[in-house]
């Protein structure tokens, strides 16, 4: 056998260039599809963790691949992930995921939410608004009922413009025109209603 016999011998098991860029283009096409599947369900995972949370949260994102780490506070005050899958136990536990967290947190610069509350919580708040300003007109006491318990209610709709707007009209009602604390329930009826 000569020299170039062998060298064909050897070469056959390989592929051609034309068949490796047939190859390529054949993994281009799923992986592209791969792609864009993963970055809709990002989205809705993100939505399916904060959906039914009942508790503040915070959210921060992983630098390397952009996931959305879904932050809360355990009984003892640590921050957990609340993202489950390879998200939760893979990227958002990771040392640079939850220092970034643990950093944000001390300086006071992770945003925690609040979440919705439930419209029954919500029609209850906006009848204890005007309860509030019935109460501080009766009584003169505005230290208790405006900036005590009215303040901790409008707190907890903390950048909801709509919600706070709806609280301090029922606020105002009490204050200047219900004559009894039942007044307090139709108002919150109708702001609740968008009456």
């Amino acid at each position: 056998m000569n020299n170039d016999e062998s060298i064909i011998i050897v070469l056959k098991p390989y592929l051609s260039i034309k068949d490796v860029s047939k190859m390529t283009i054949n993994f281009y096409i799923p992986g592209i599809l791969l792609l864009s599947f993963s970055a809709s369900t990002r989205a809705d995972t993100f939505k399916e963790i904060i959906k039914d949370l009942n508790k503040p949260y915070a959210v921060t994102e992983h630098k390397q691949t952009g996931v959305r780490c879904v932050w809360t506070k355990g009984e003892n005050g640590y921050l957990q992930s609340e993202n489950f899958g390879n998200e939760g136990t893979g990227l958002c536990w990771s040392k640079e995921s939850l220092d970034d967290a643990q950093s944000r947190d001390r300086n006071g610069s992770l945003k925690w939410n609040h979440g919705k509350s439930s419209p029954k919580e919500f029609f209850t708040d906006l009848h204890n608004a005007c309860f509030y300003g019935y109460m501080g007109r009766e009584t003169g006491d505005w230290g208790k009922y405006l900036a005590d318990k009215y303040a901790k209610t409008s707190g907890k709709y903390s950048g909801d413009a709509e919600s706070i707007h709806k609280l301090g009209l029922a606020f105002d009602y009490g204050k200047a025109s219900a004559k009894m604390p039942h007044d307090c329930y139709d108002i919150s009826k109708k702001l609740f209603l968008d009456q």
